[in-house]
């Protein structure tokens, strides 16, 4: 995966892969080639997809190293989210982030569960656990990395709580996280983990996926088949399902841990340059580093931004930069040239 393969890269500064990944050409290529193959070979197109189920199960399965059976694709994560919600039982004690994606908190309140909402801090780990300690929580639901601030939960603070609250379920949105470092679902503290694949898998829009633990089918009395009607209920949309077997496939084609090494070190950088120039980009004390940076809006900073064709997001009171594999050290440096313009 190359910088040559984002032609928007040729004429922009992309720091936005939080709102949406990039397409490659490569990707590109591959869509129209699938497309060709439906035009030539019409009912065949959509019998051959259906063979494939298991196949591209297997794919996602061993990307995020989950049980196959009980991984599944999905259109997007608000739909995946649903699917898992509706195997919870009515009055559940729920906690979640106030401040947490919307797709997460909507899908929550449109049900009978007894609902907790923290509000947004740096000490959000001793508000969850004295939550579920003095709420007796049975349900957390939460983004691994917040799409405001770019706060990261900790793995070591969950398995924790697993520990602590052995019957927990911990339910993970991982849009902002997957394509971004490595992840083990199968000794990993979540019971369940769901993803869009247009963010930093790079797959393009329609597509996504979710994993169940064996806890979570147990505790909600759930099955891989009852599991398995409700996802592929109608048919699928092919074009993006294989979409996103082609990303993750080229994820793992890549020296993967040599671009994760690269992209922490340059969100190192961007974060010291931005502590530098006192604009007071949000720090993580507790967890590790997200590929996320956030900094308080100021609108001359907005208009220079918009005015140097840097691509970035508003989310909440922060003006949030995004930075993936196909950035590079020039990217970071021509930001930070046009960020030190505000006292011009």
């Amino acid at each position: 995966m190359i910088r040559e393969d984002f032609p928007i890269l040729n004429s922009s500064l992309y720091f936005n892969t939080a709102y949406v990944g990039l397409m490659s050409k490569s990707l590109f290529n591959y869509r129209n080639k699938i497309e060709l193959e439906y035009l030539h070979t019409g009912d065949k197109f959509k019998i051959d997809a259906n063979d494939k189920i298991n196949s591209i199960q297997k794919s996602i399965s061993d990307y995020i190293n989950s049980d196959k059976s009980n991984t599944f694709f999905v259109p997007n994560f608000s739909i995946g989210i649903r699917i898992v919600l509706d195997r919870i039982w009515d009055g559940a004690k729920v906690l979640t982030i106030a401040e947490d994606y919307p797709s997460i908190i909507s899908a929550i309140e449109e049900r009978s569960f007894t609902v907790f909402k923290l509000n947004f801090s740096n000490e959000i780990e001793e508000l969850i656990y004295d939550s579920i300690k003095n709420n007796k929580i049975e349900v957390i639901i939460l983004s691994i990395v917040q799409y405001i601030t770019g706060y990261k939960i900790n793995f070591q603070f969950l398995n924790q709580l697993k520990n602590k609250f052995p019957d927990l379920i911990i339910i993970g949105d991982a849009s902002q996280y997957f394509g971004t470092d490595f992840f083990d679902f199968s000794n990993s503290p979540f019971d369940v983990i769901i993803s869009s694949g247009y963010k930093w898998i790079l797959a393009g829009f329609g597509n996504g996926f979710l994993a169940f633990s064996k806890n979570f089918l147990e505790r909600t009395n759930s099955t891989k088949e009852i599991i398995y009607d409700k996802v592929y209920v109608g048919h699928f949309d092919i074009l993006s399902t294989y979409s996103l077997l082609f990303a993750i496939r080229k994820l793992k084609d890549i020296n993967f841990k040599s671009l994760v090494k690269e992209n922490k070190r340059l969100i190192l950088k961007l974060k010291n340059e931005l502590v530098q120039m006192e604009l007071n980009p949000f720090l993580n004390k507790k967890g590790s580093d997200s590929s996320i940076l956030s900094i308080p809006y100021n609108k001359k900073i907005y208009d220079l931004l918009i005015k140097n064709k840097v691509y970035f997001s508003l989310r909440g009171e922060f003006i949030r930069f995004s930075i993936h594999f196909y950035n590079n050290q020039s990217d970071v440096e021509n930001l930070v040239t046009i960020l030190n313009q505000k006292n011009n």
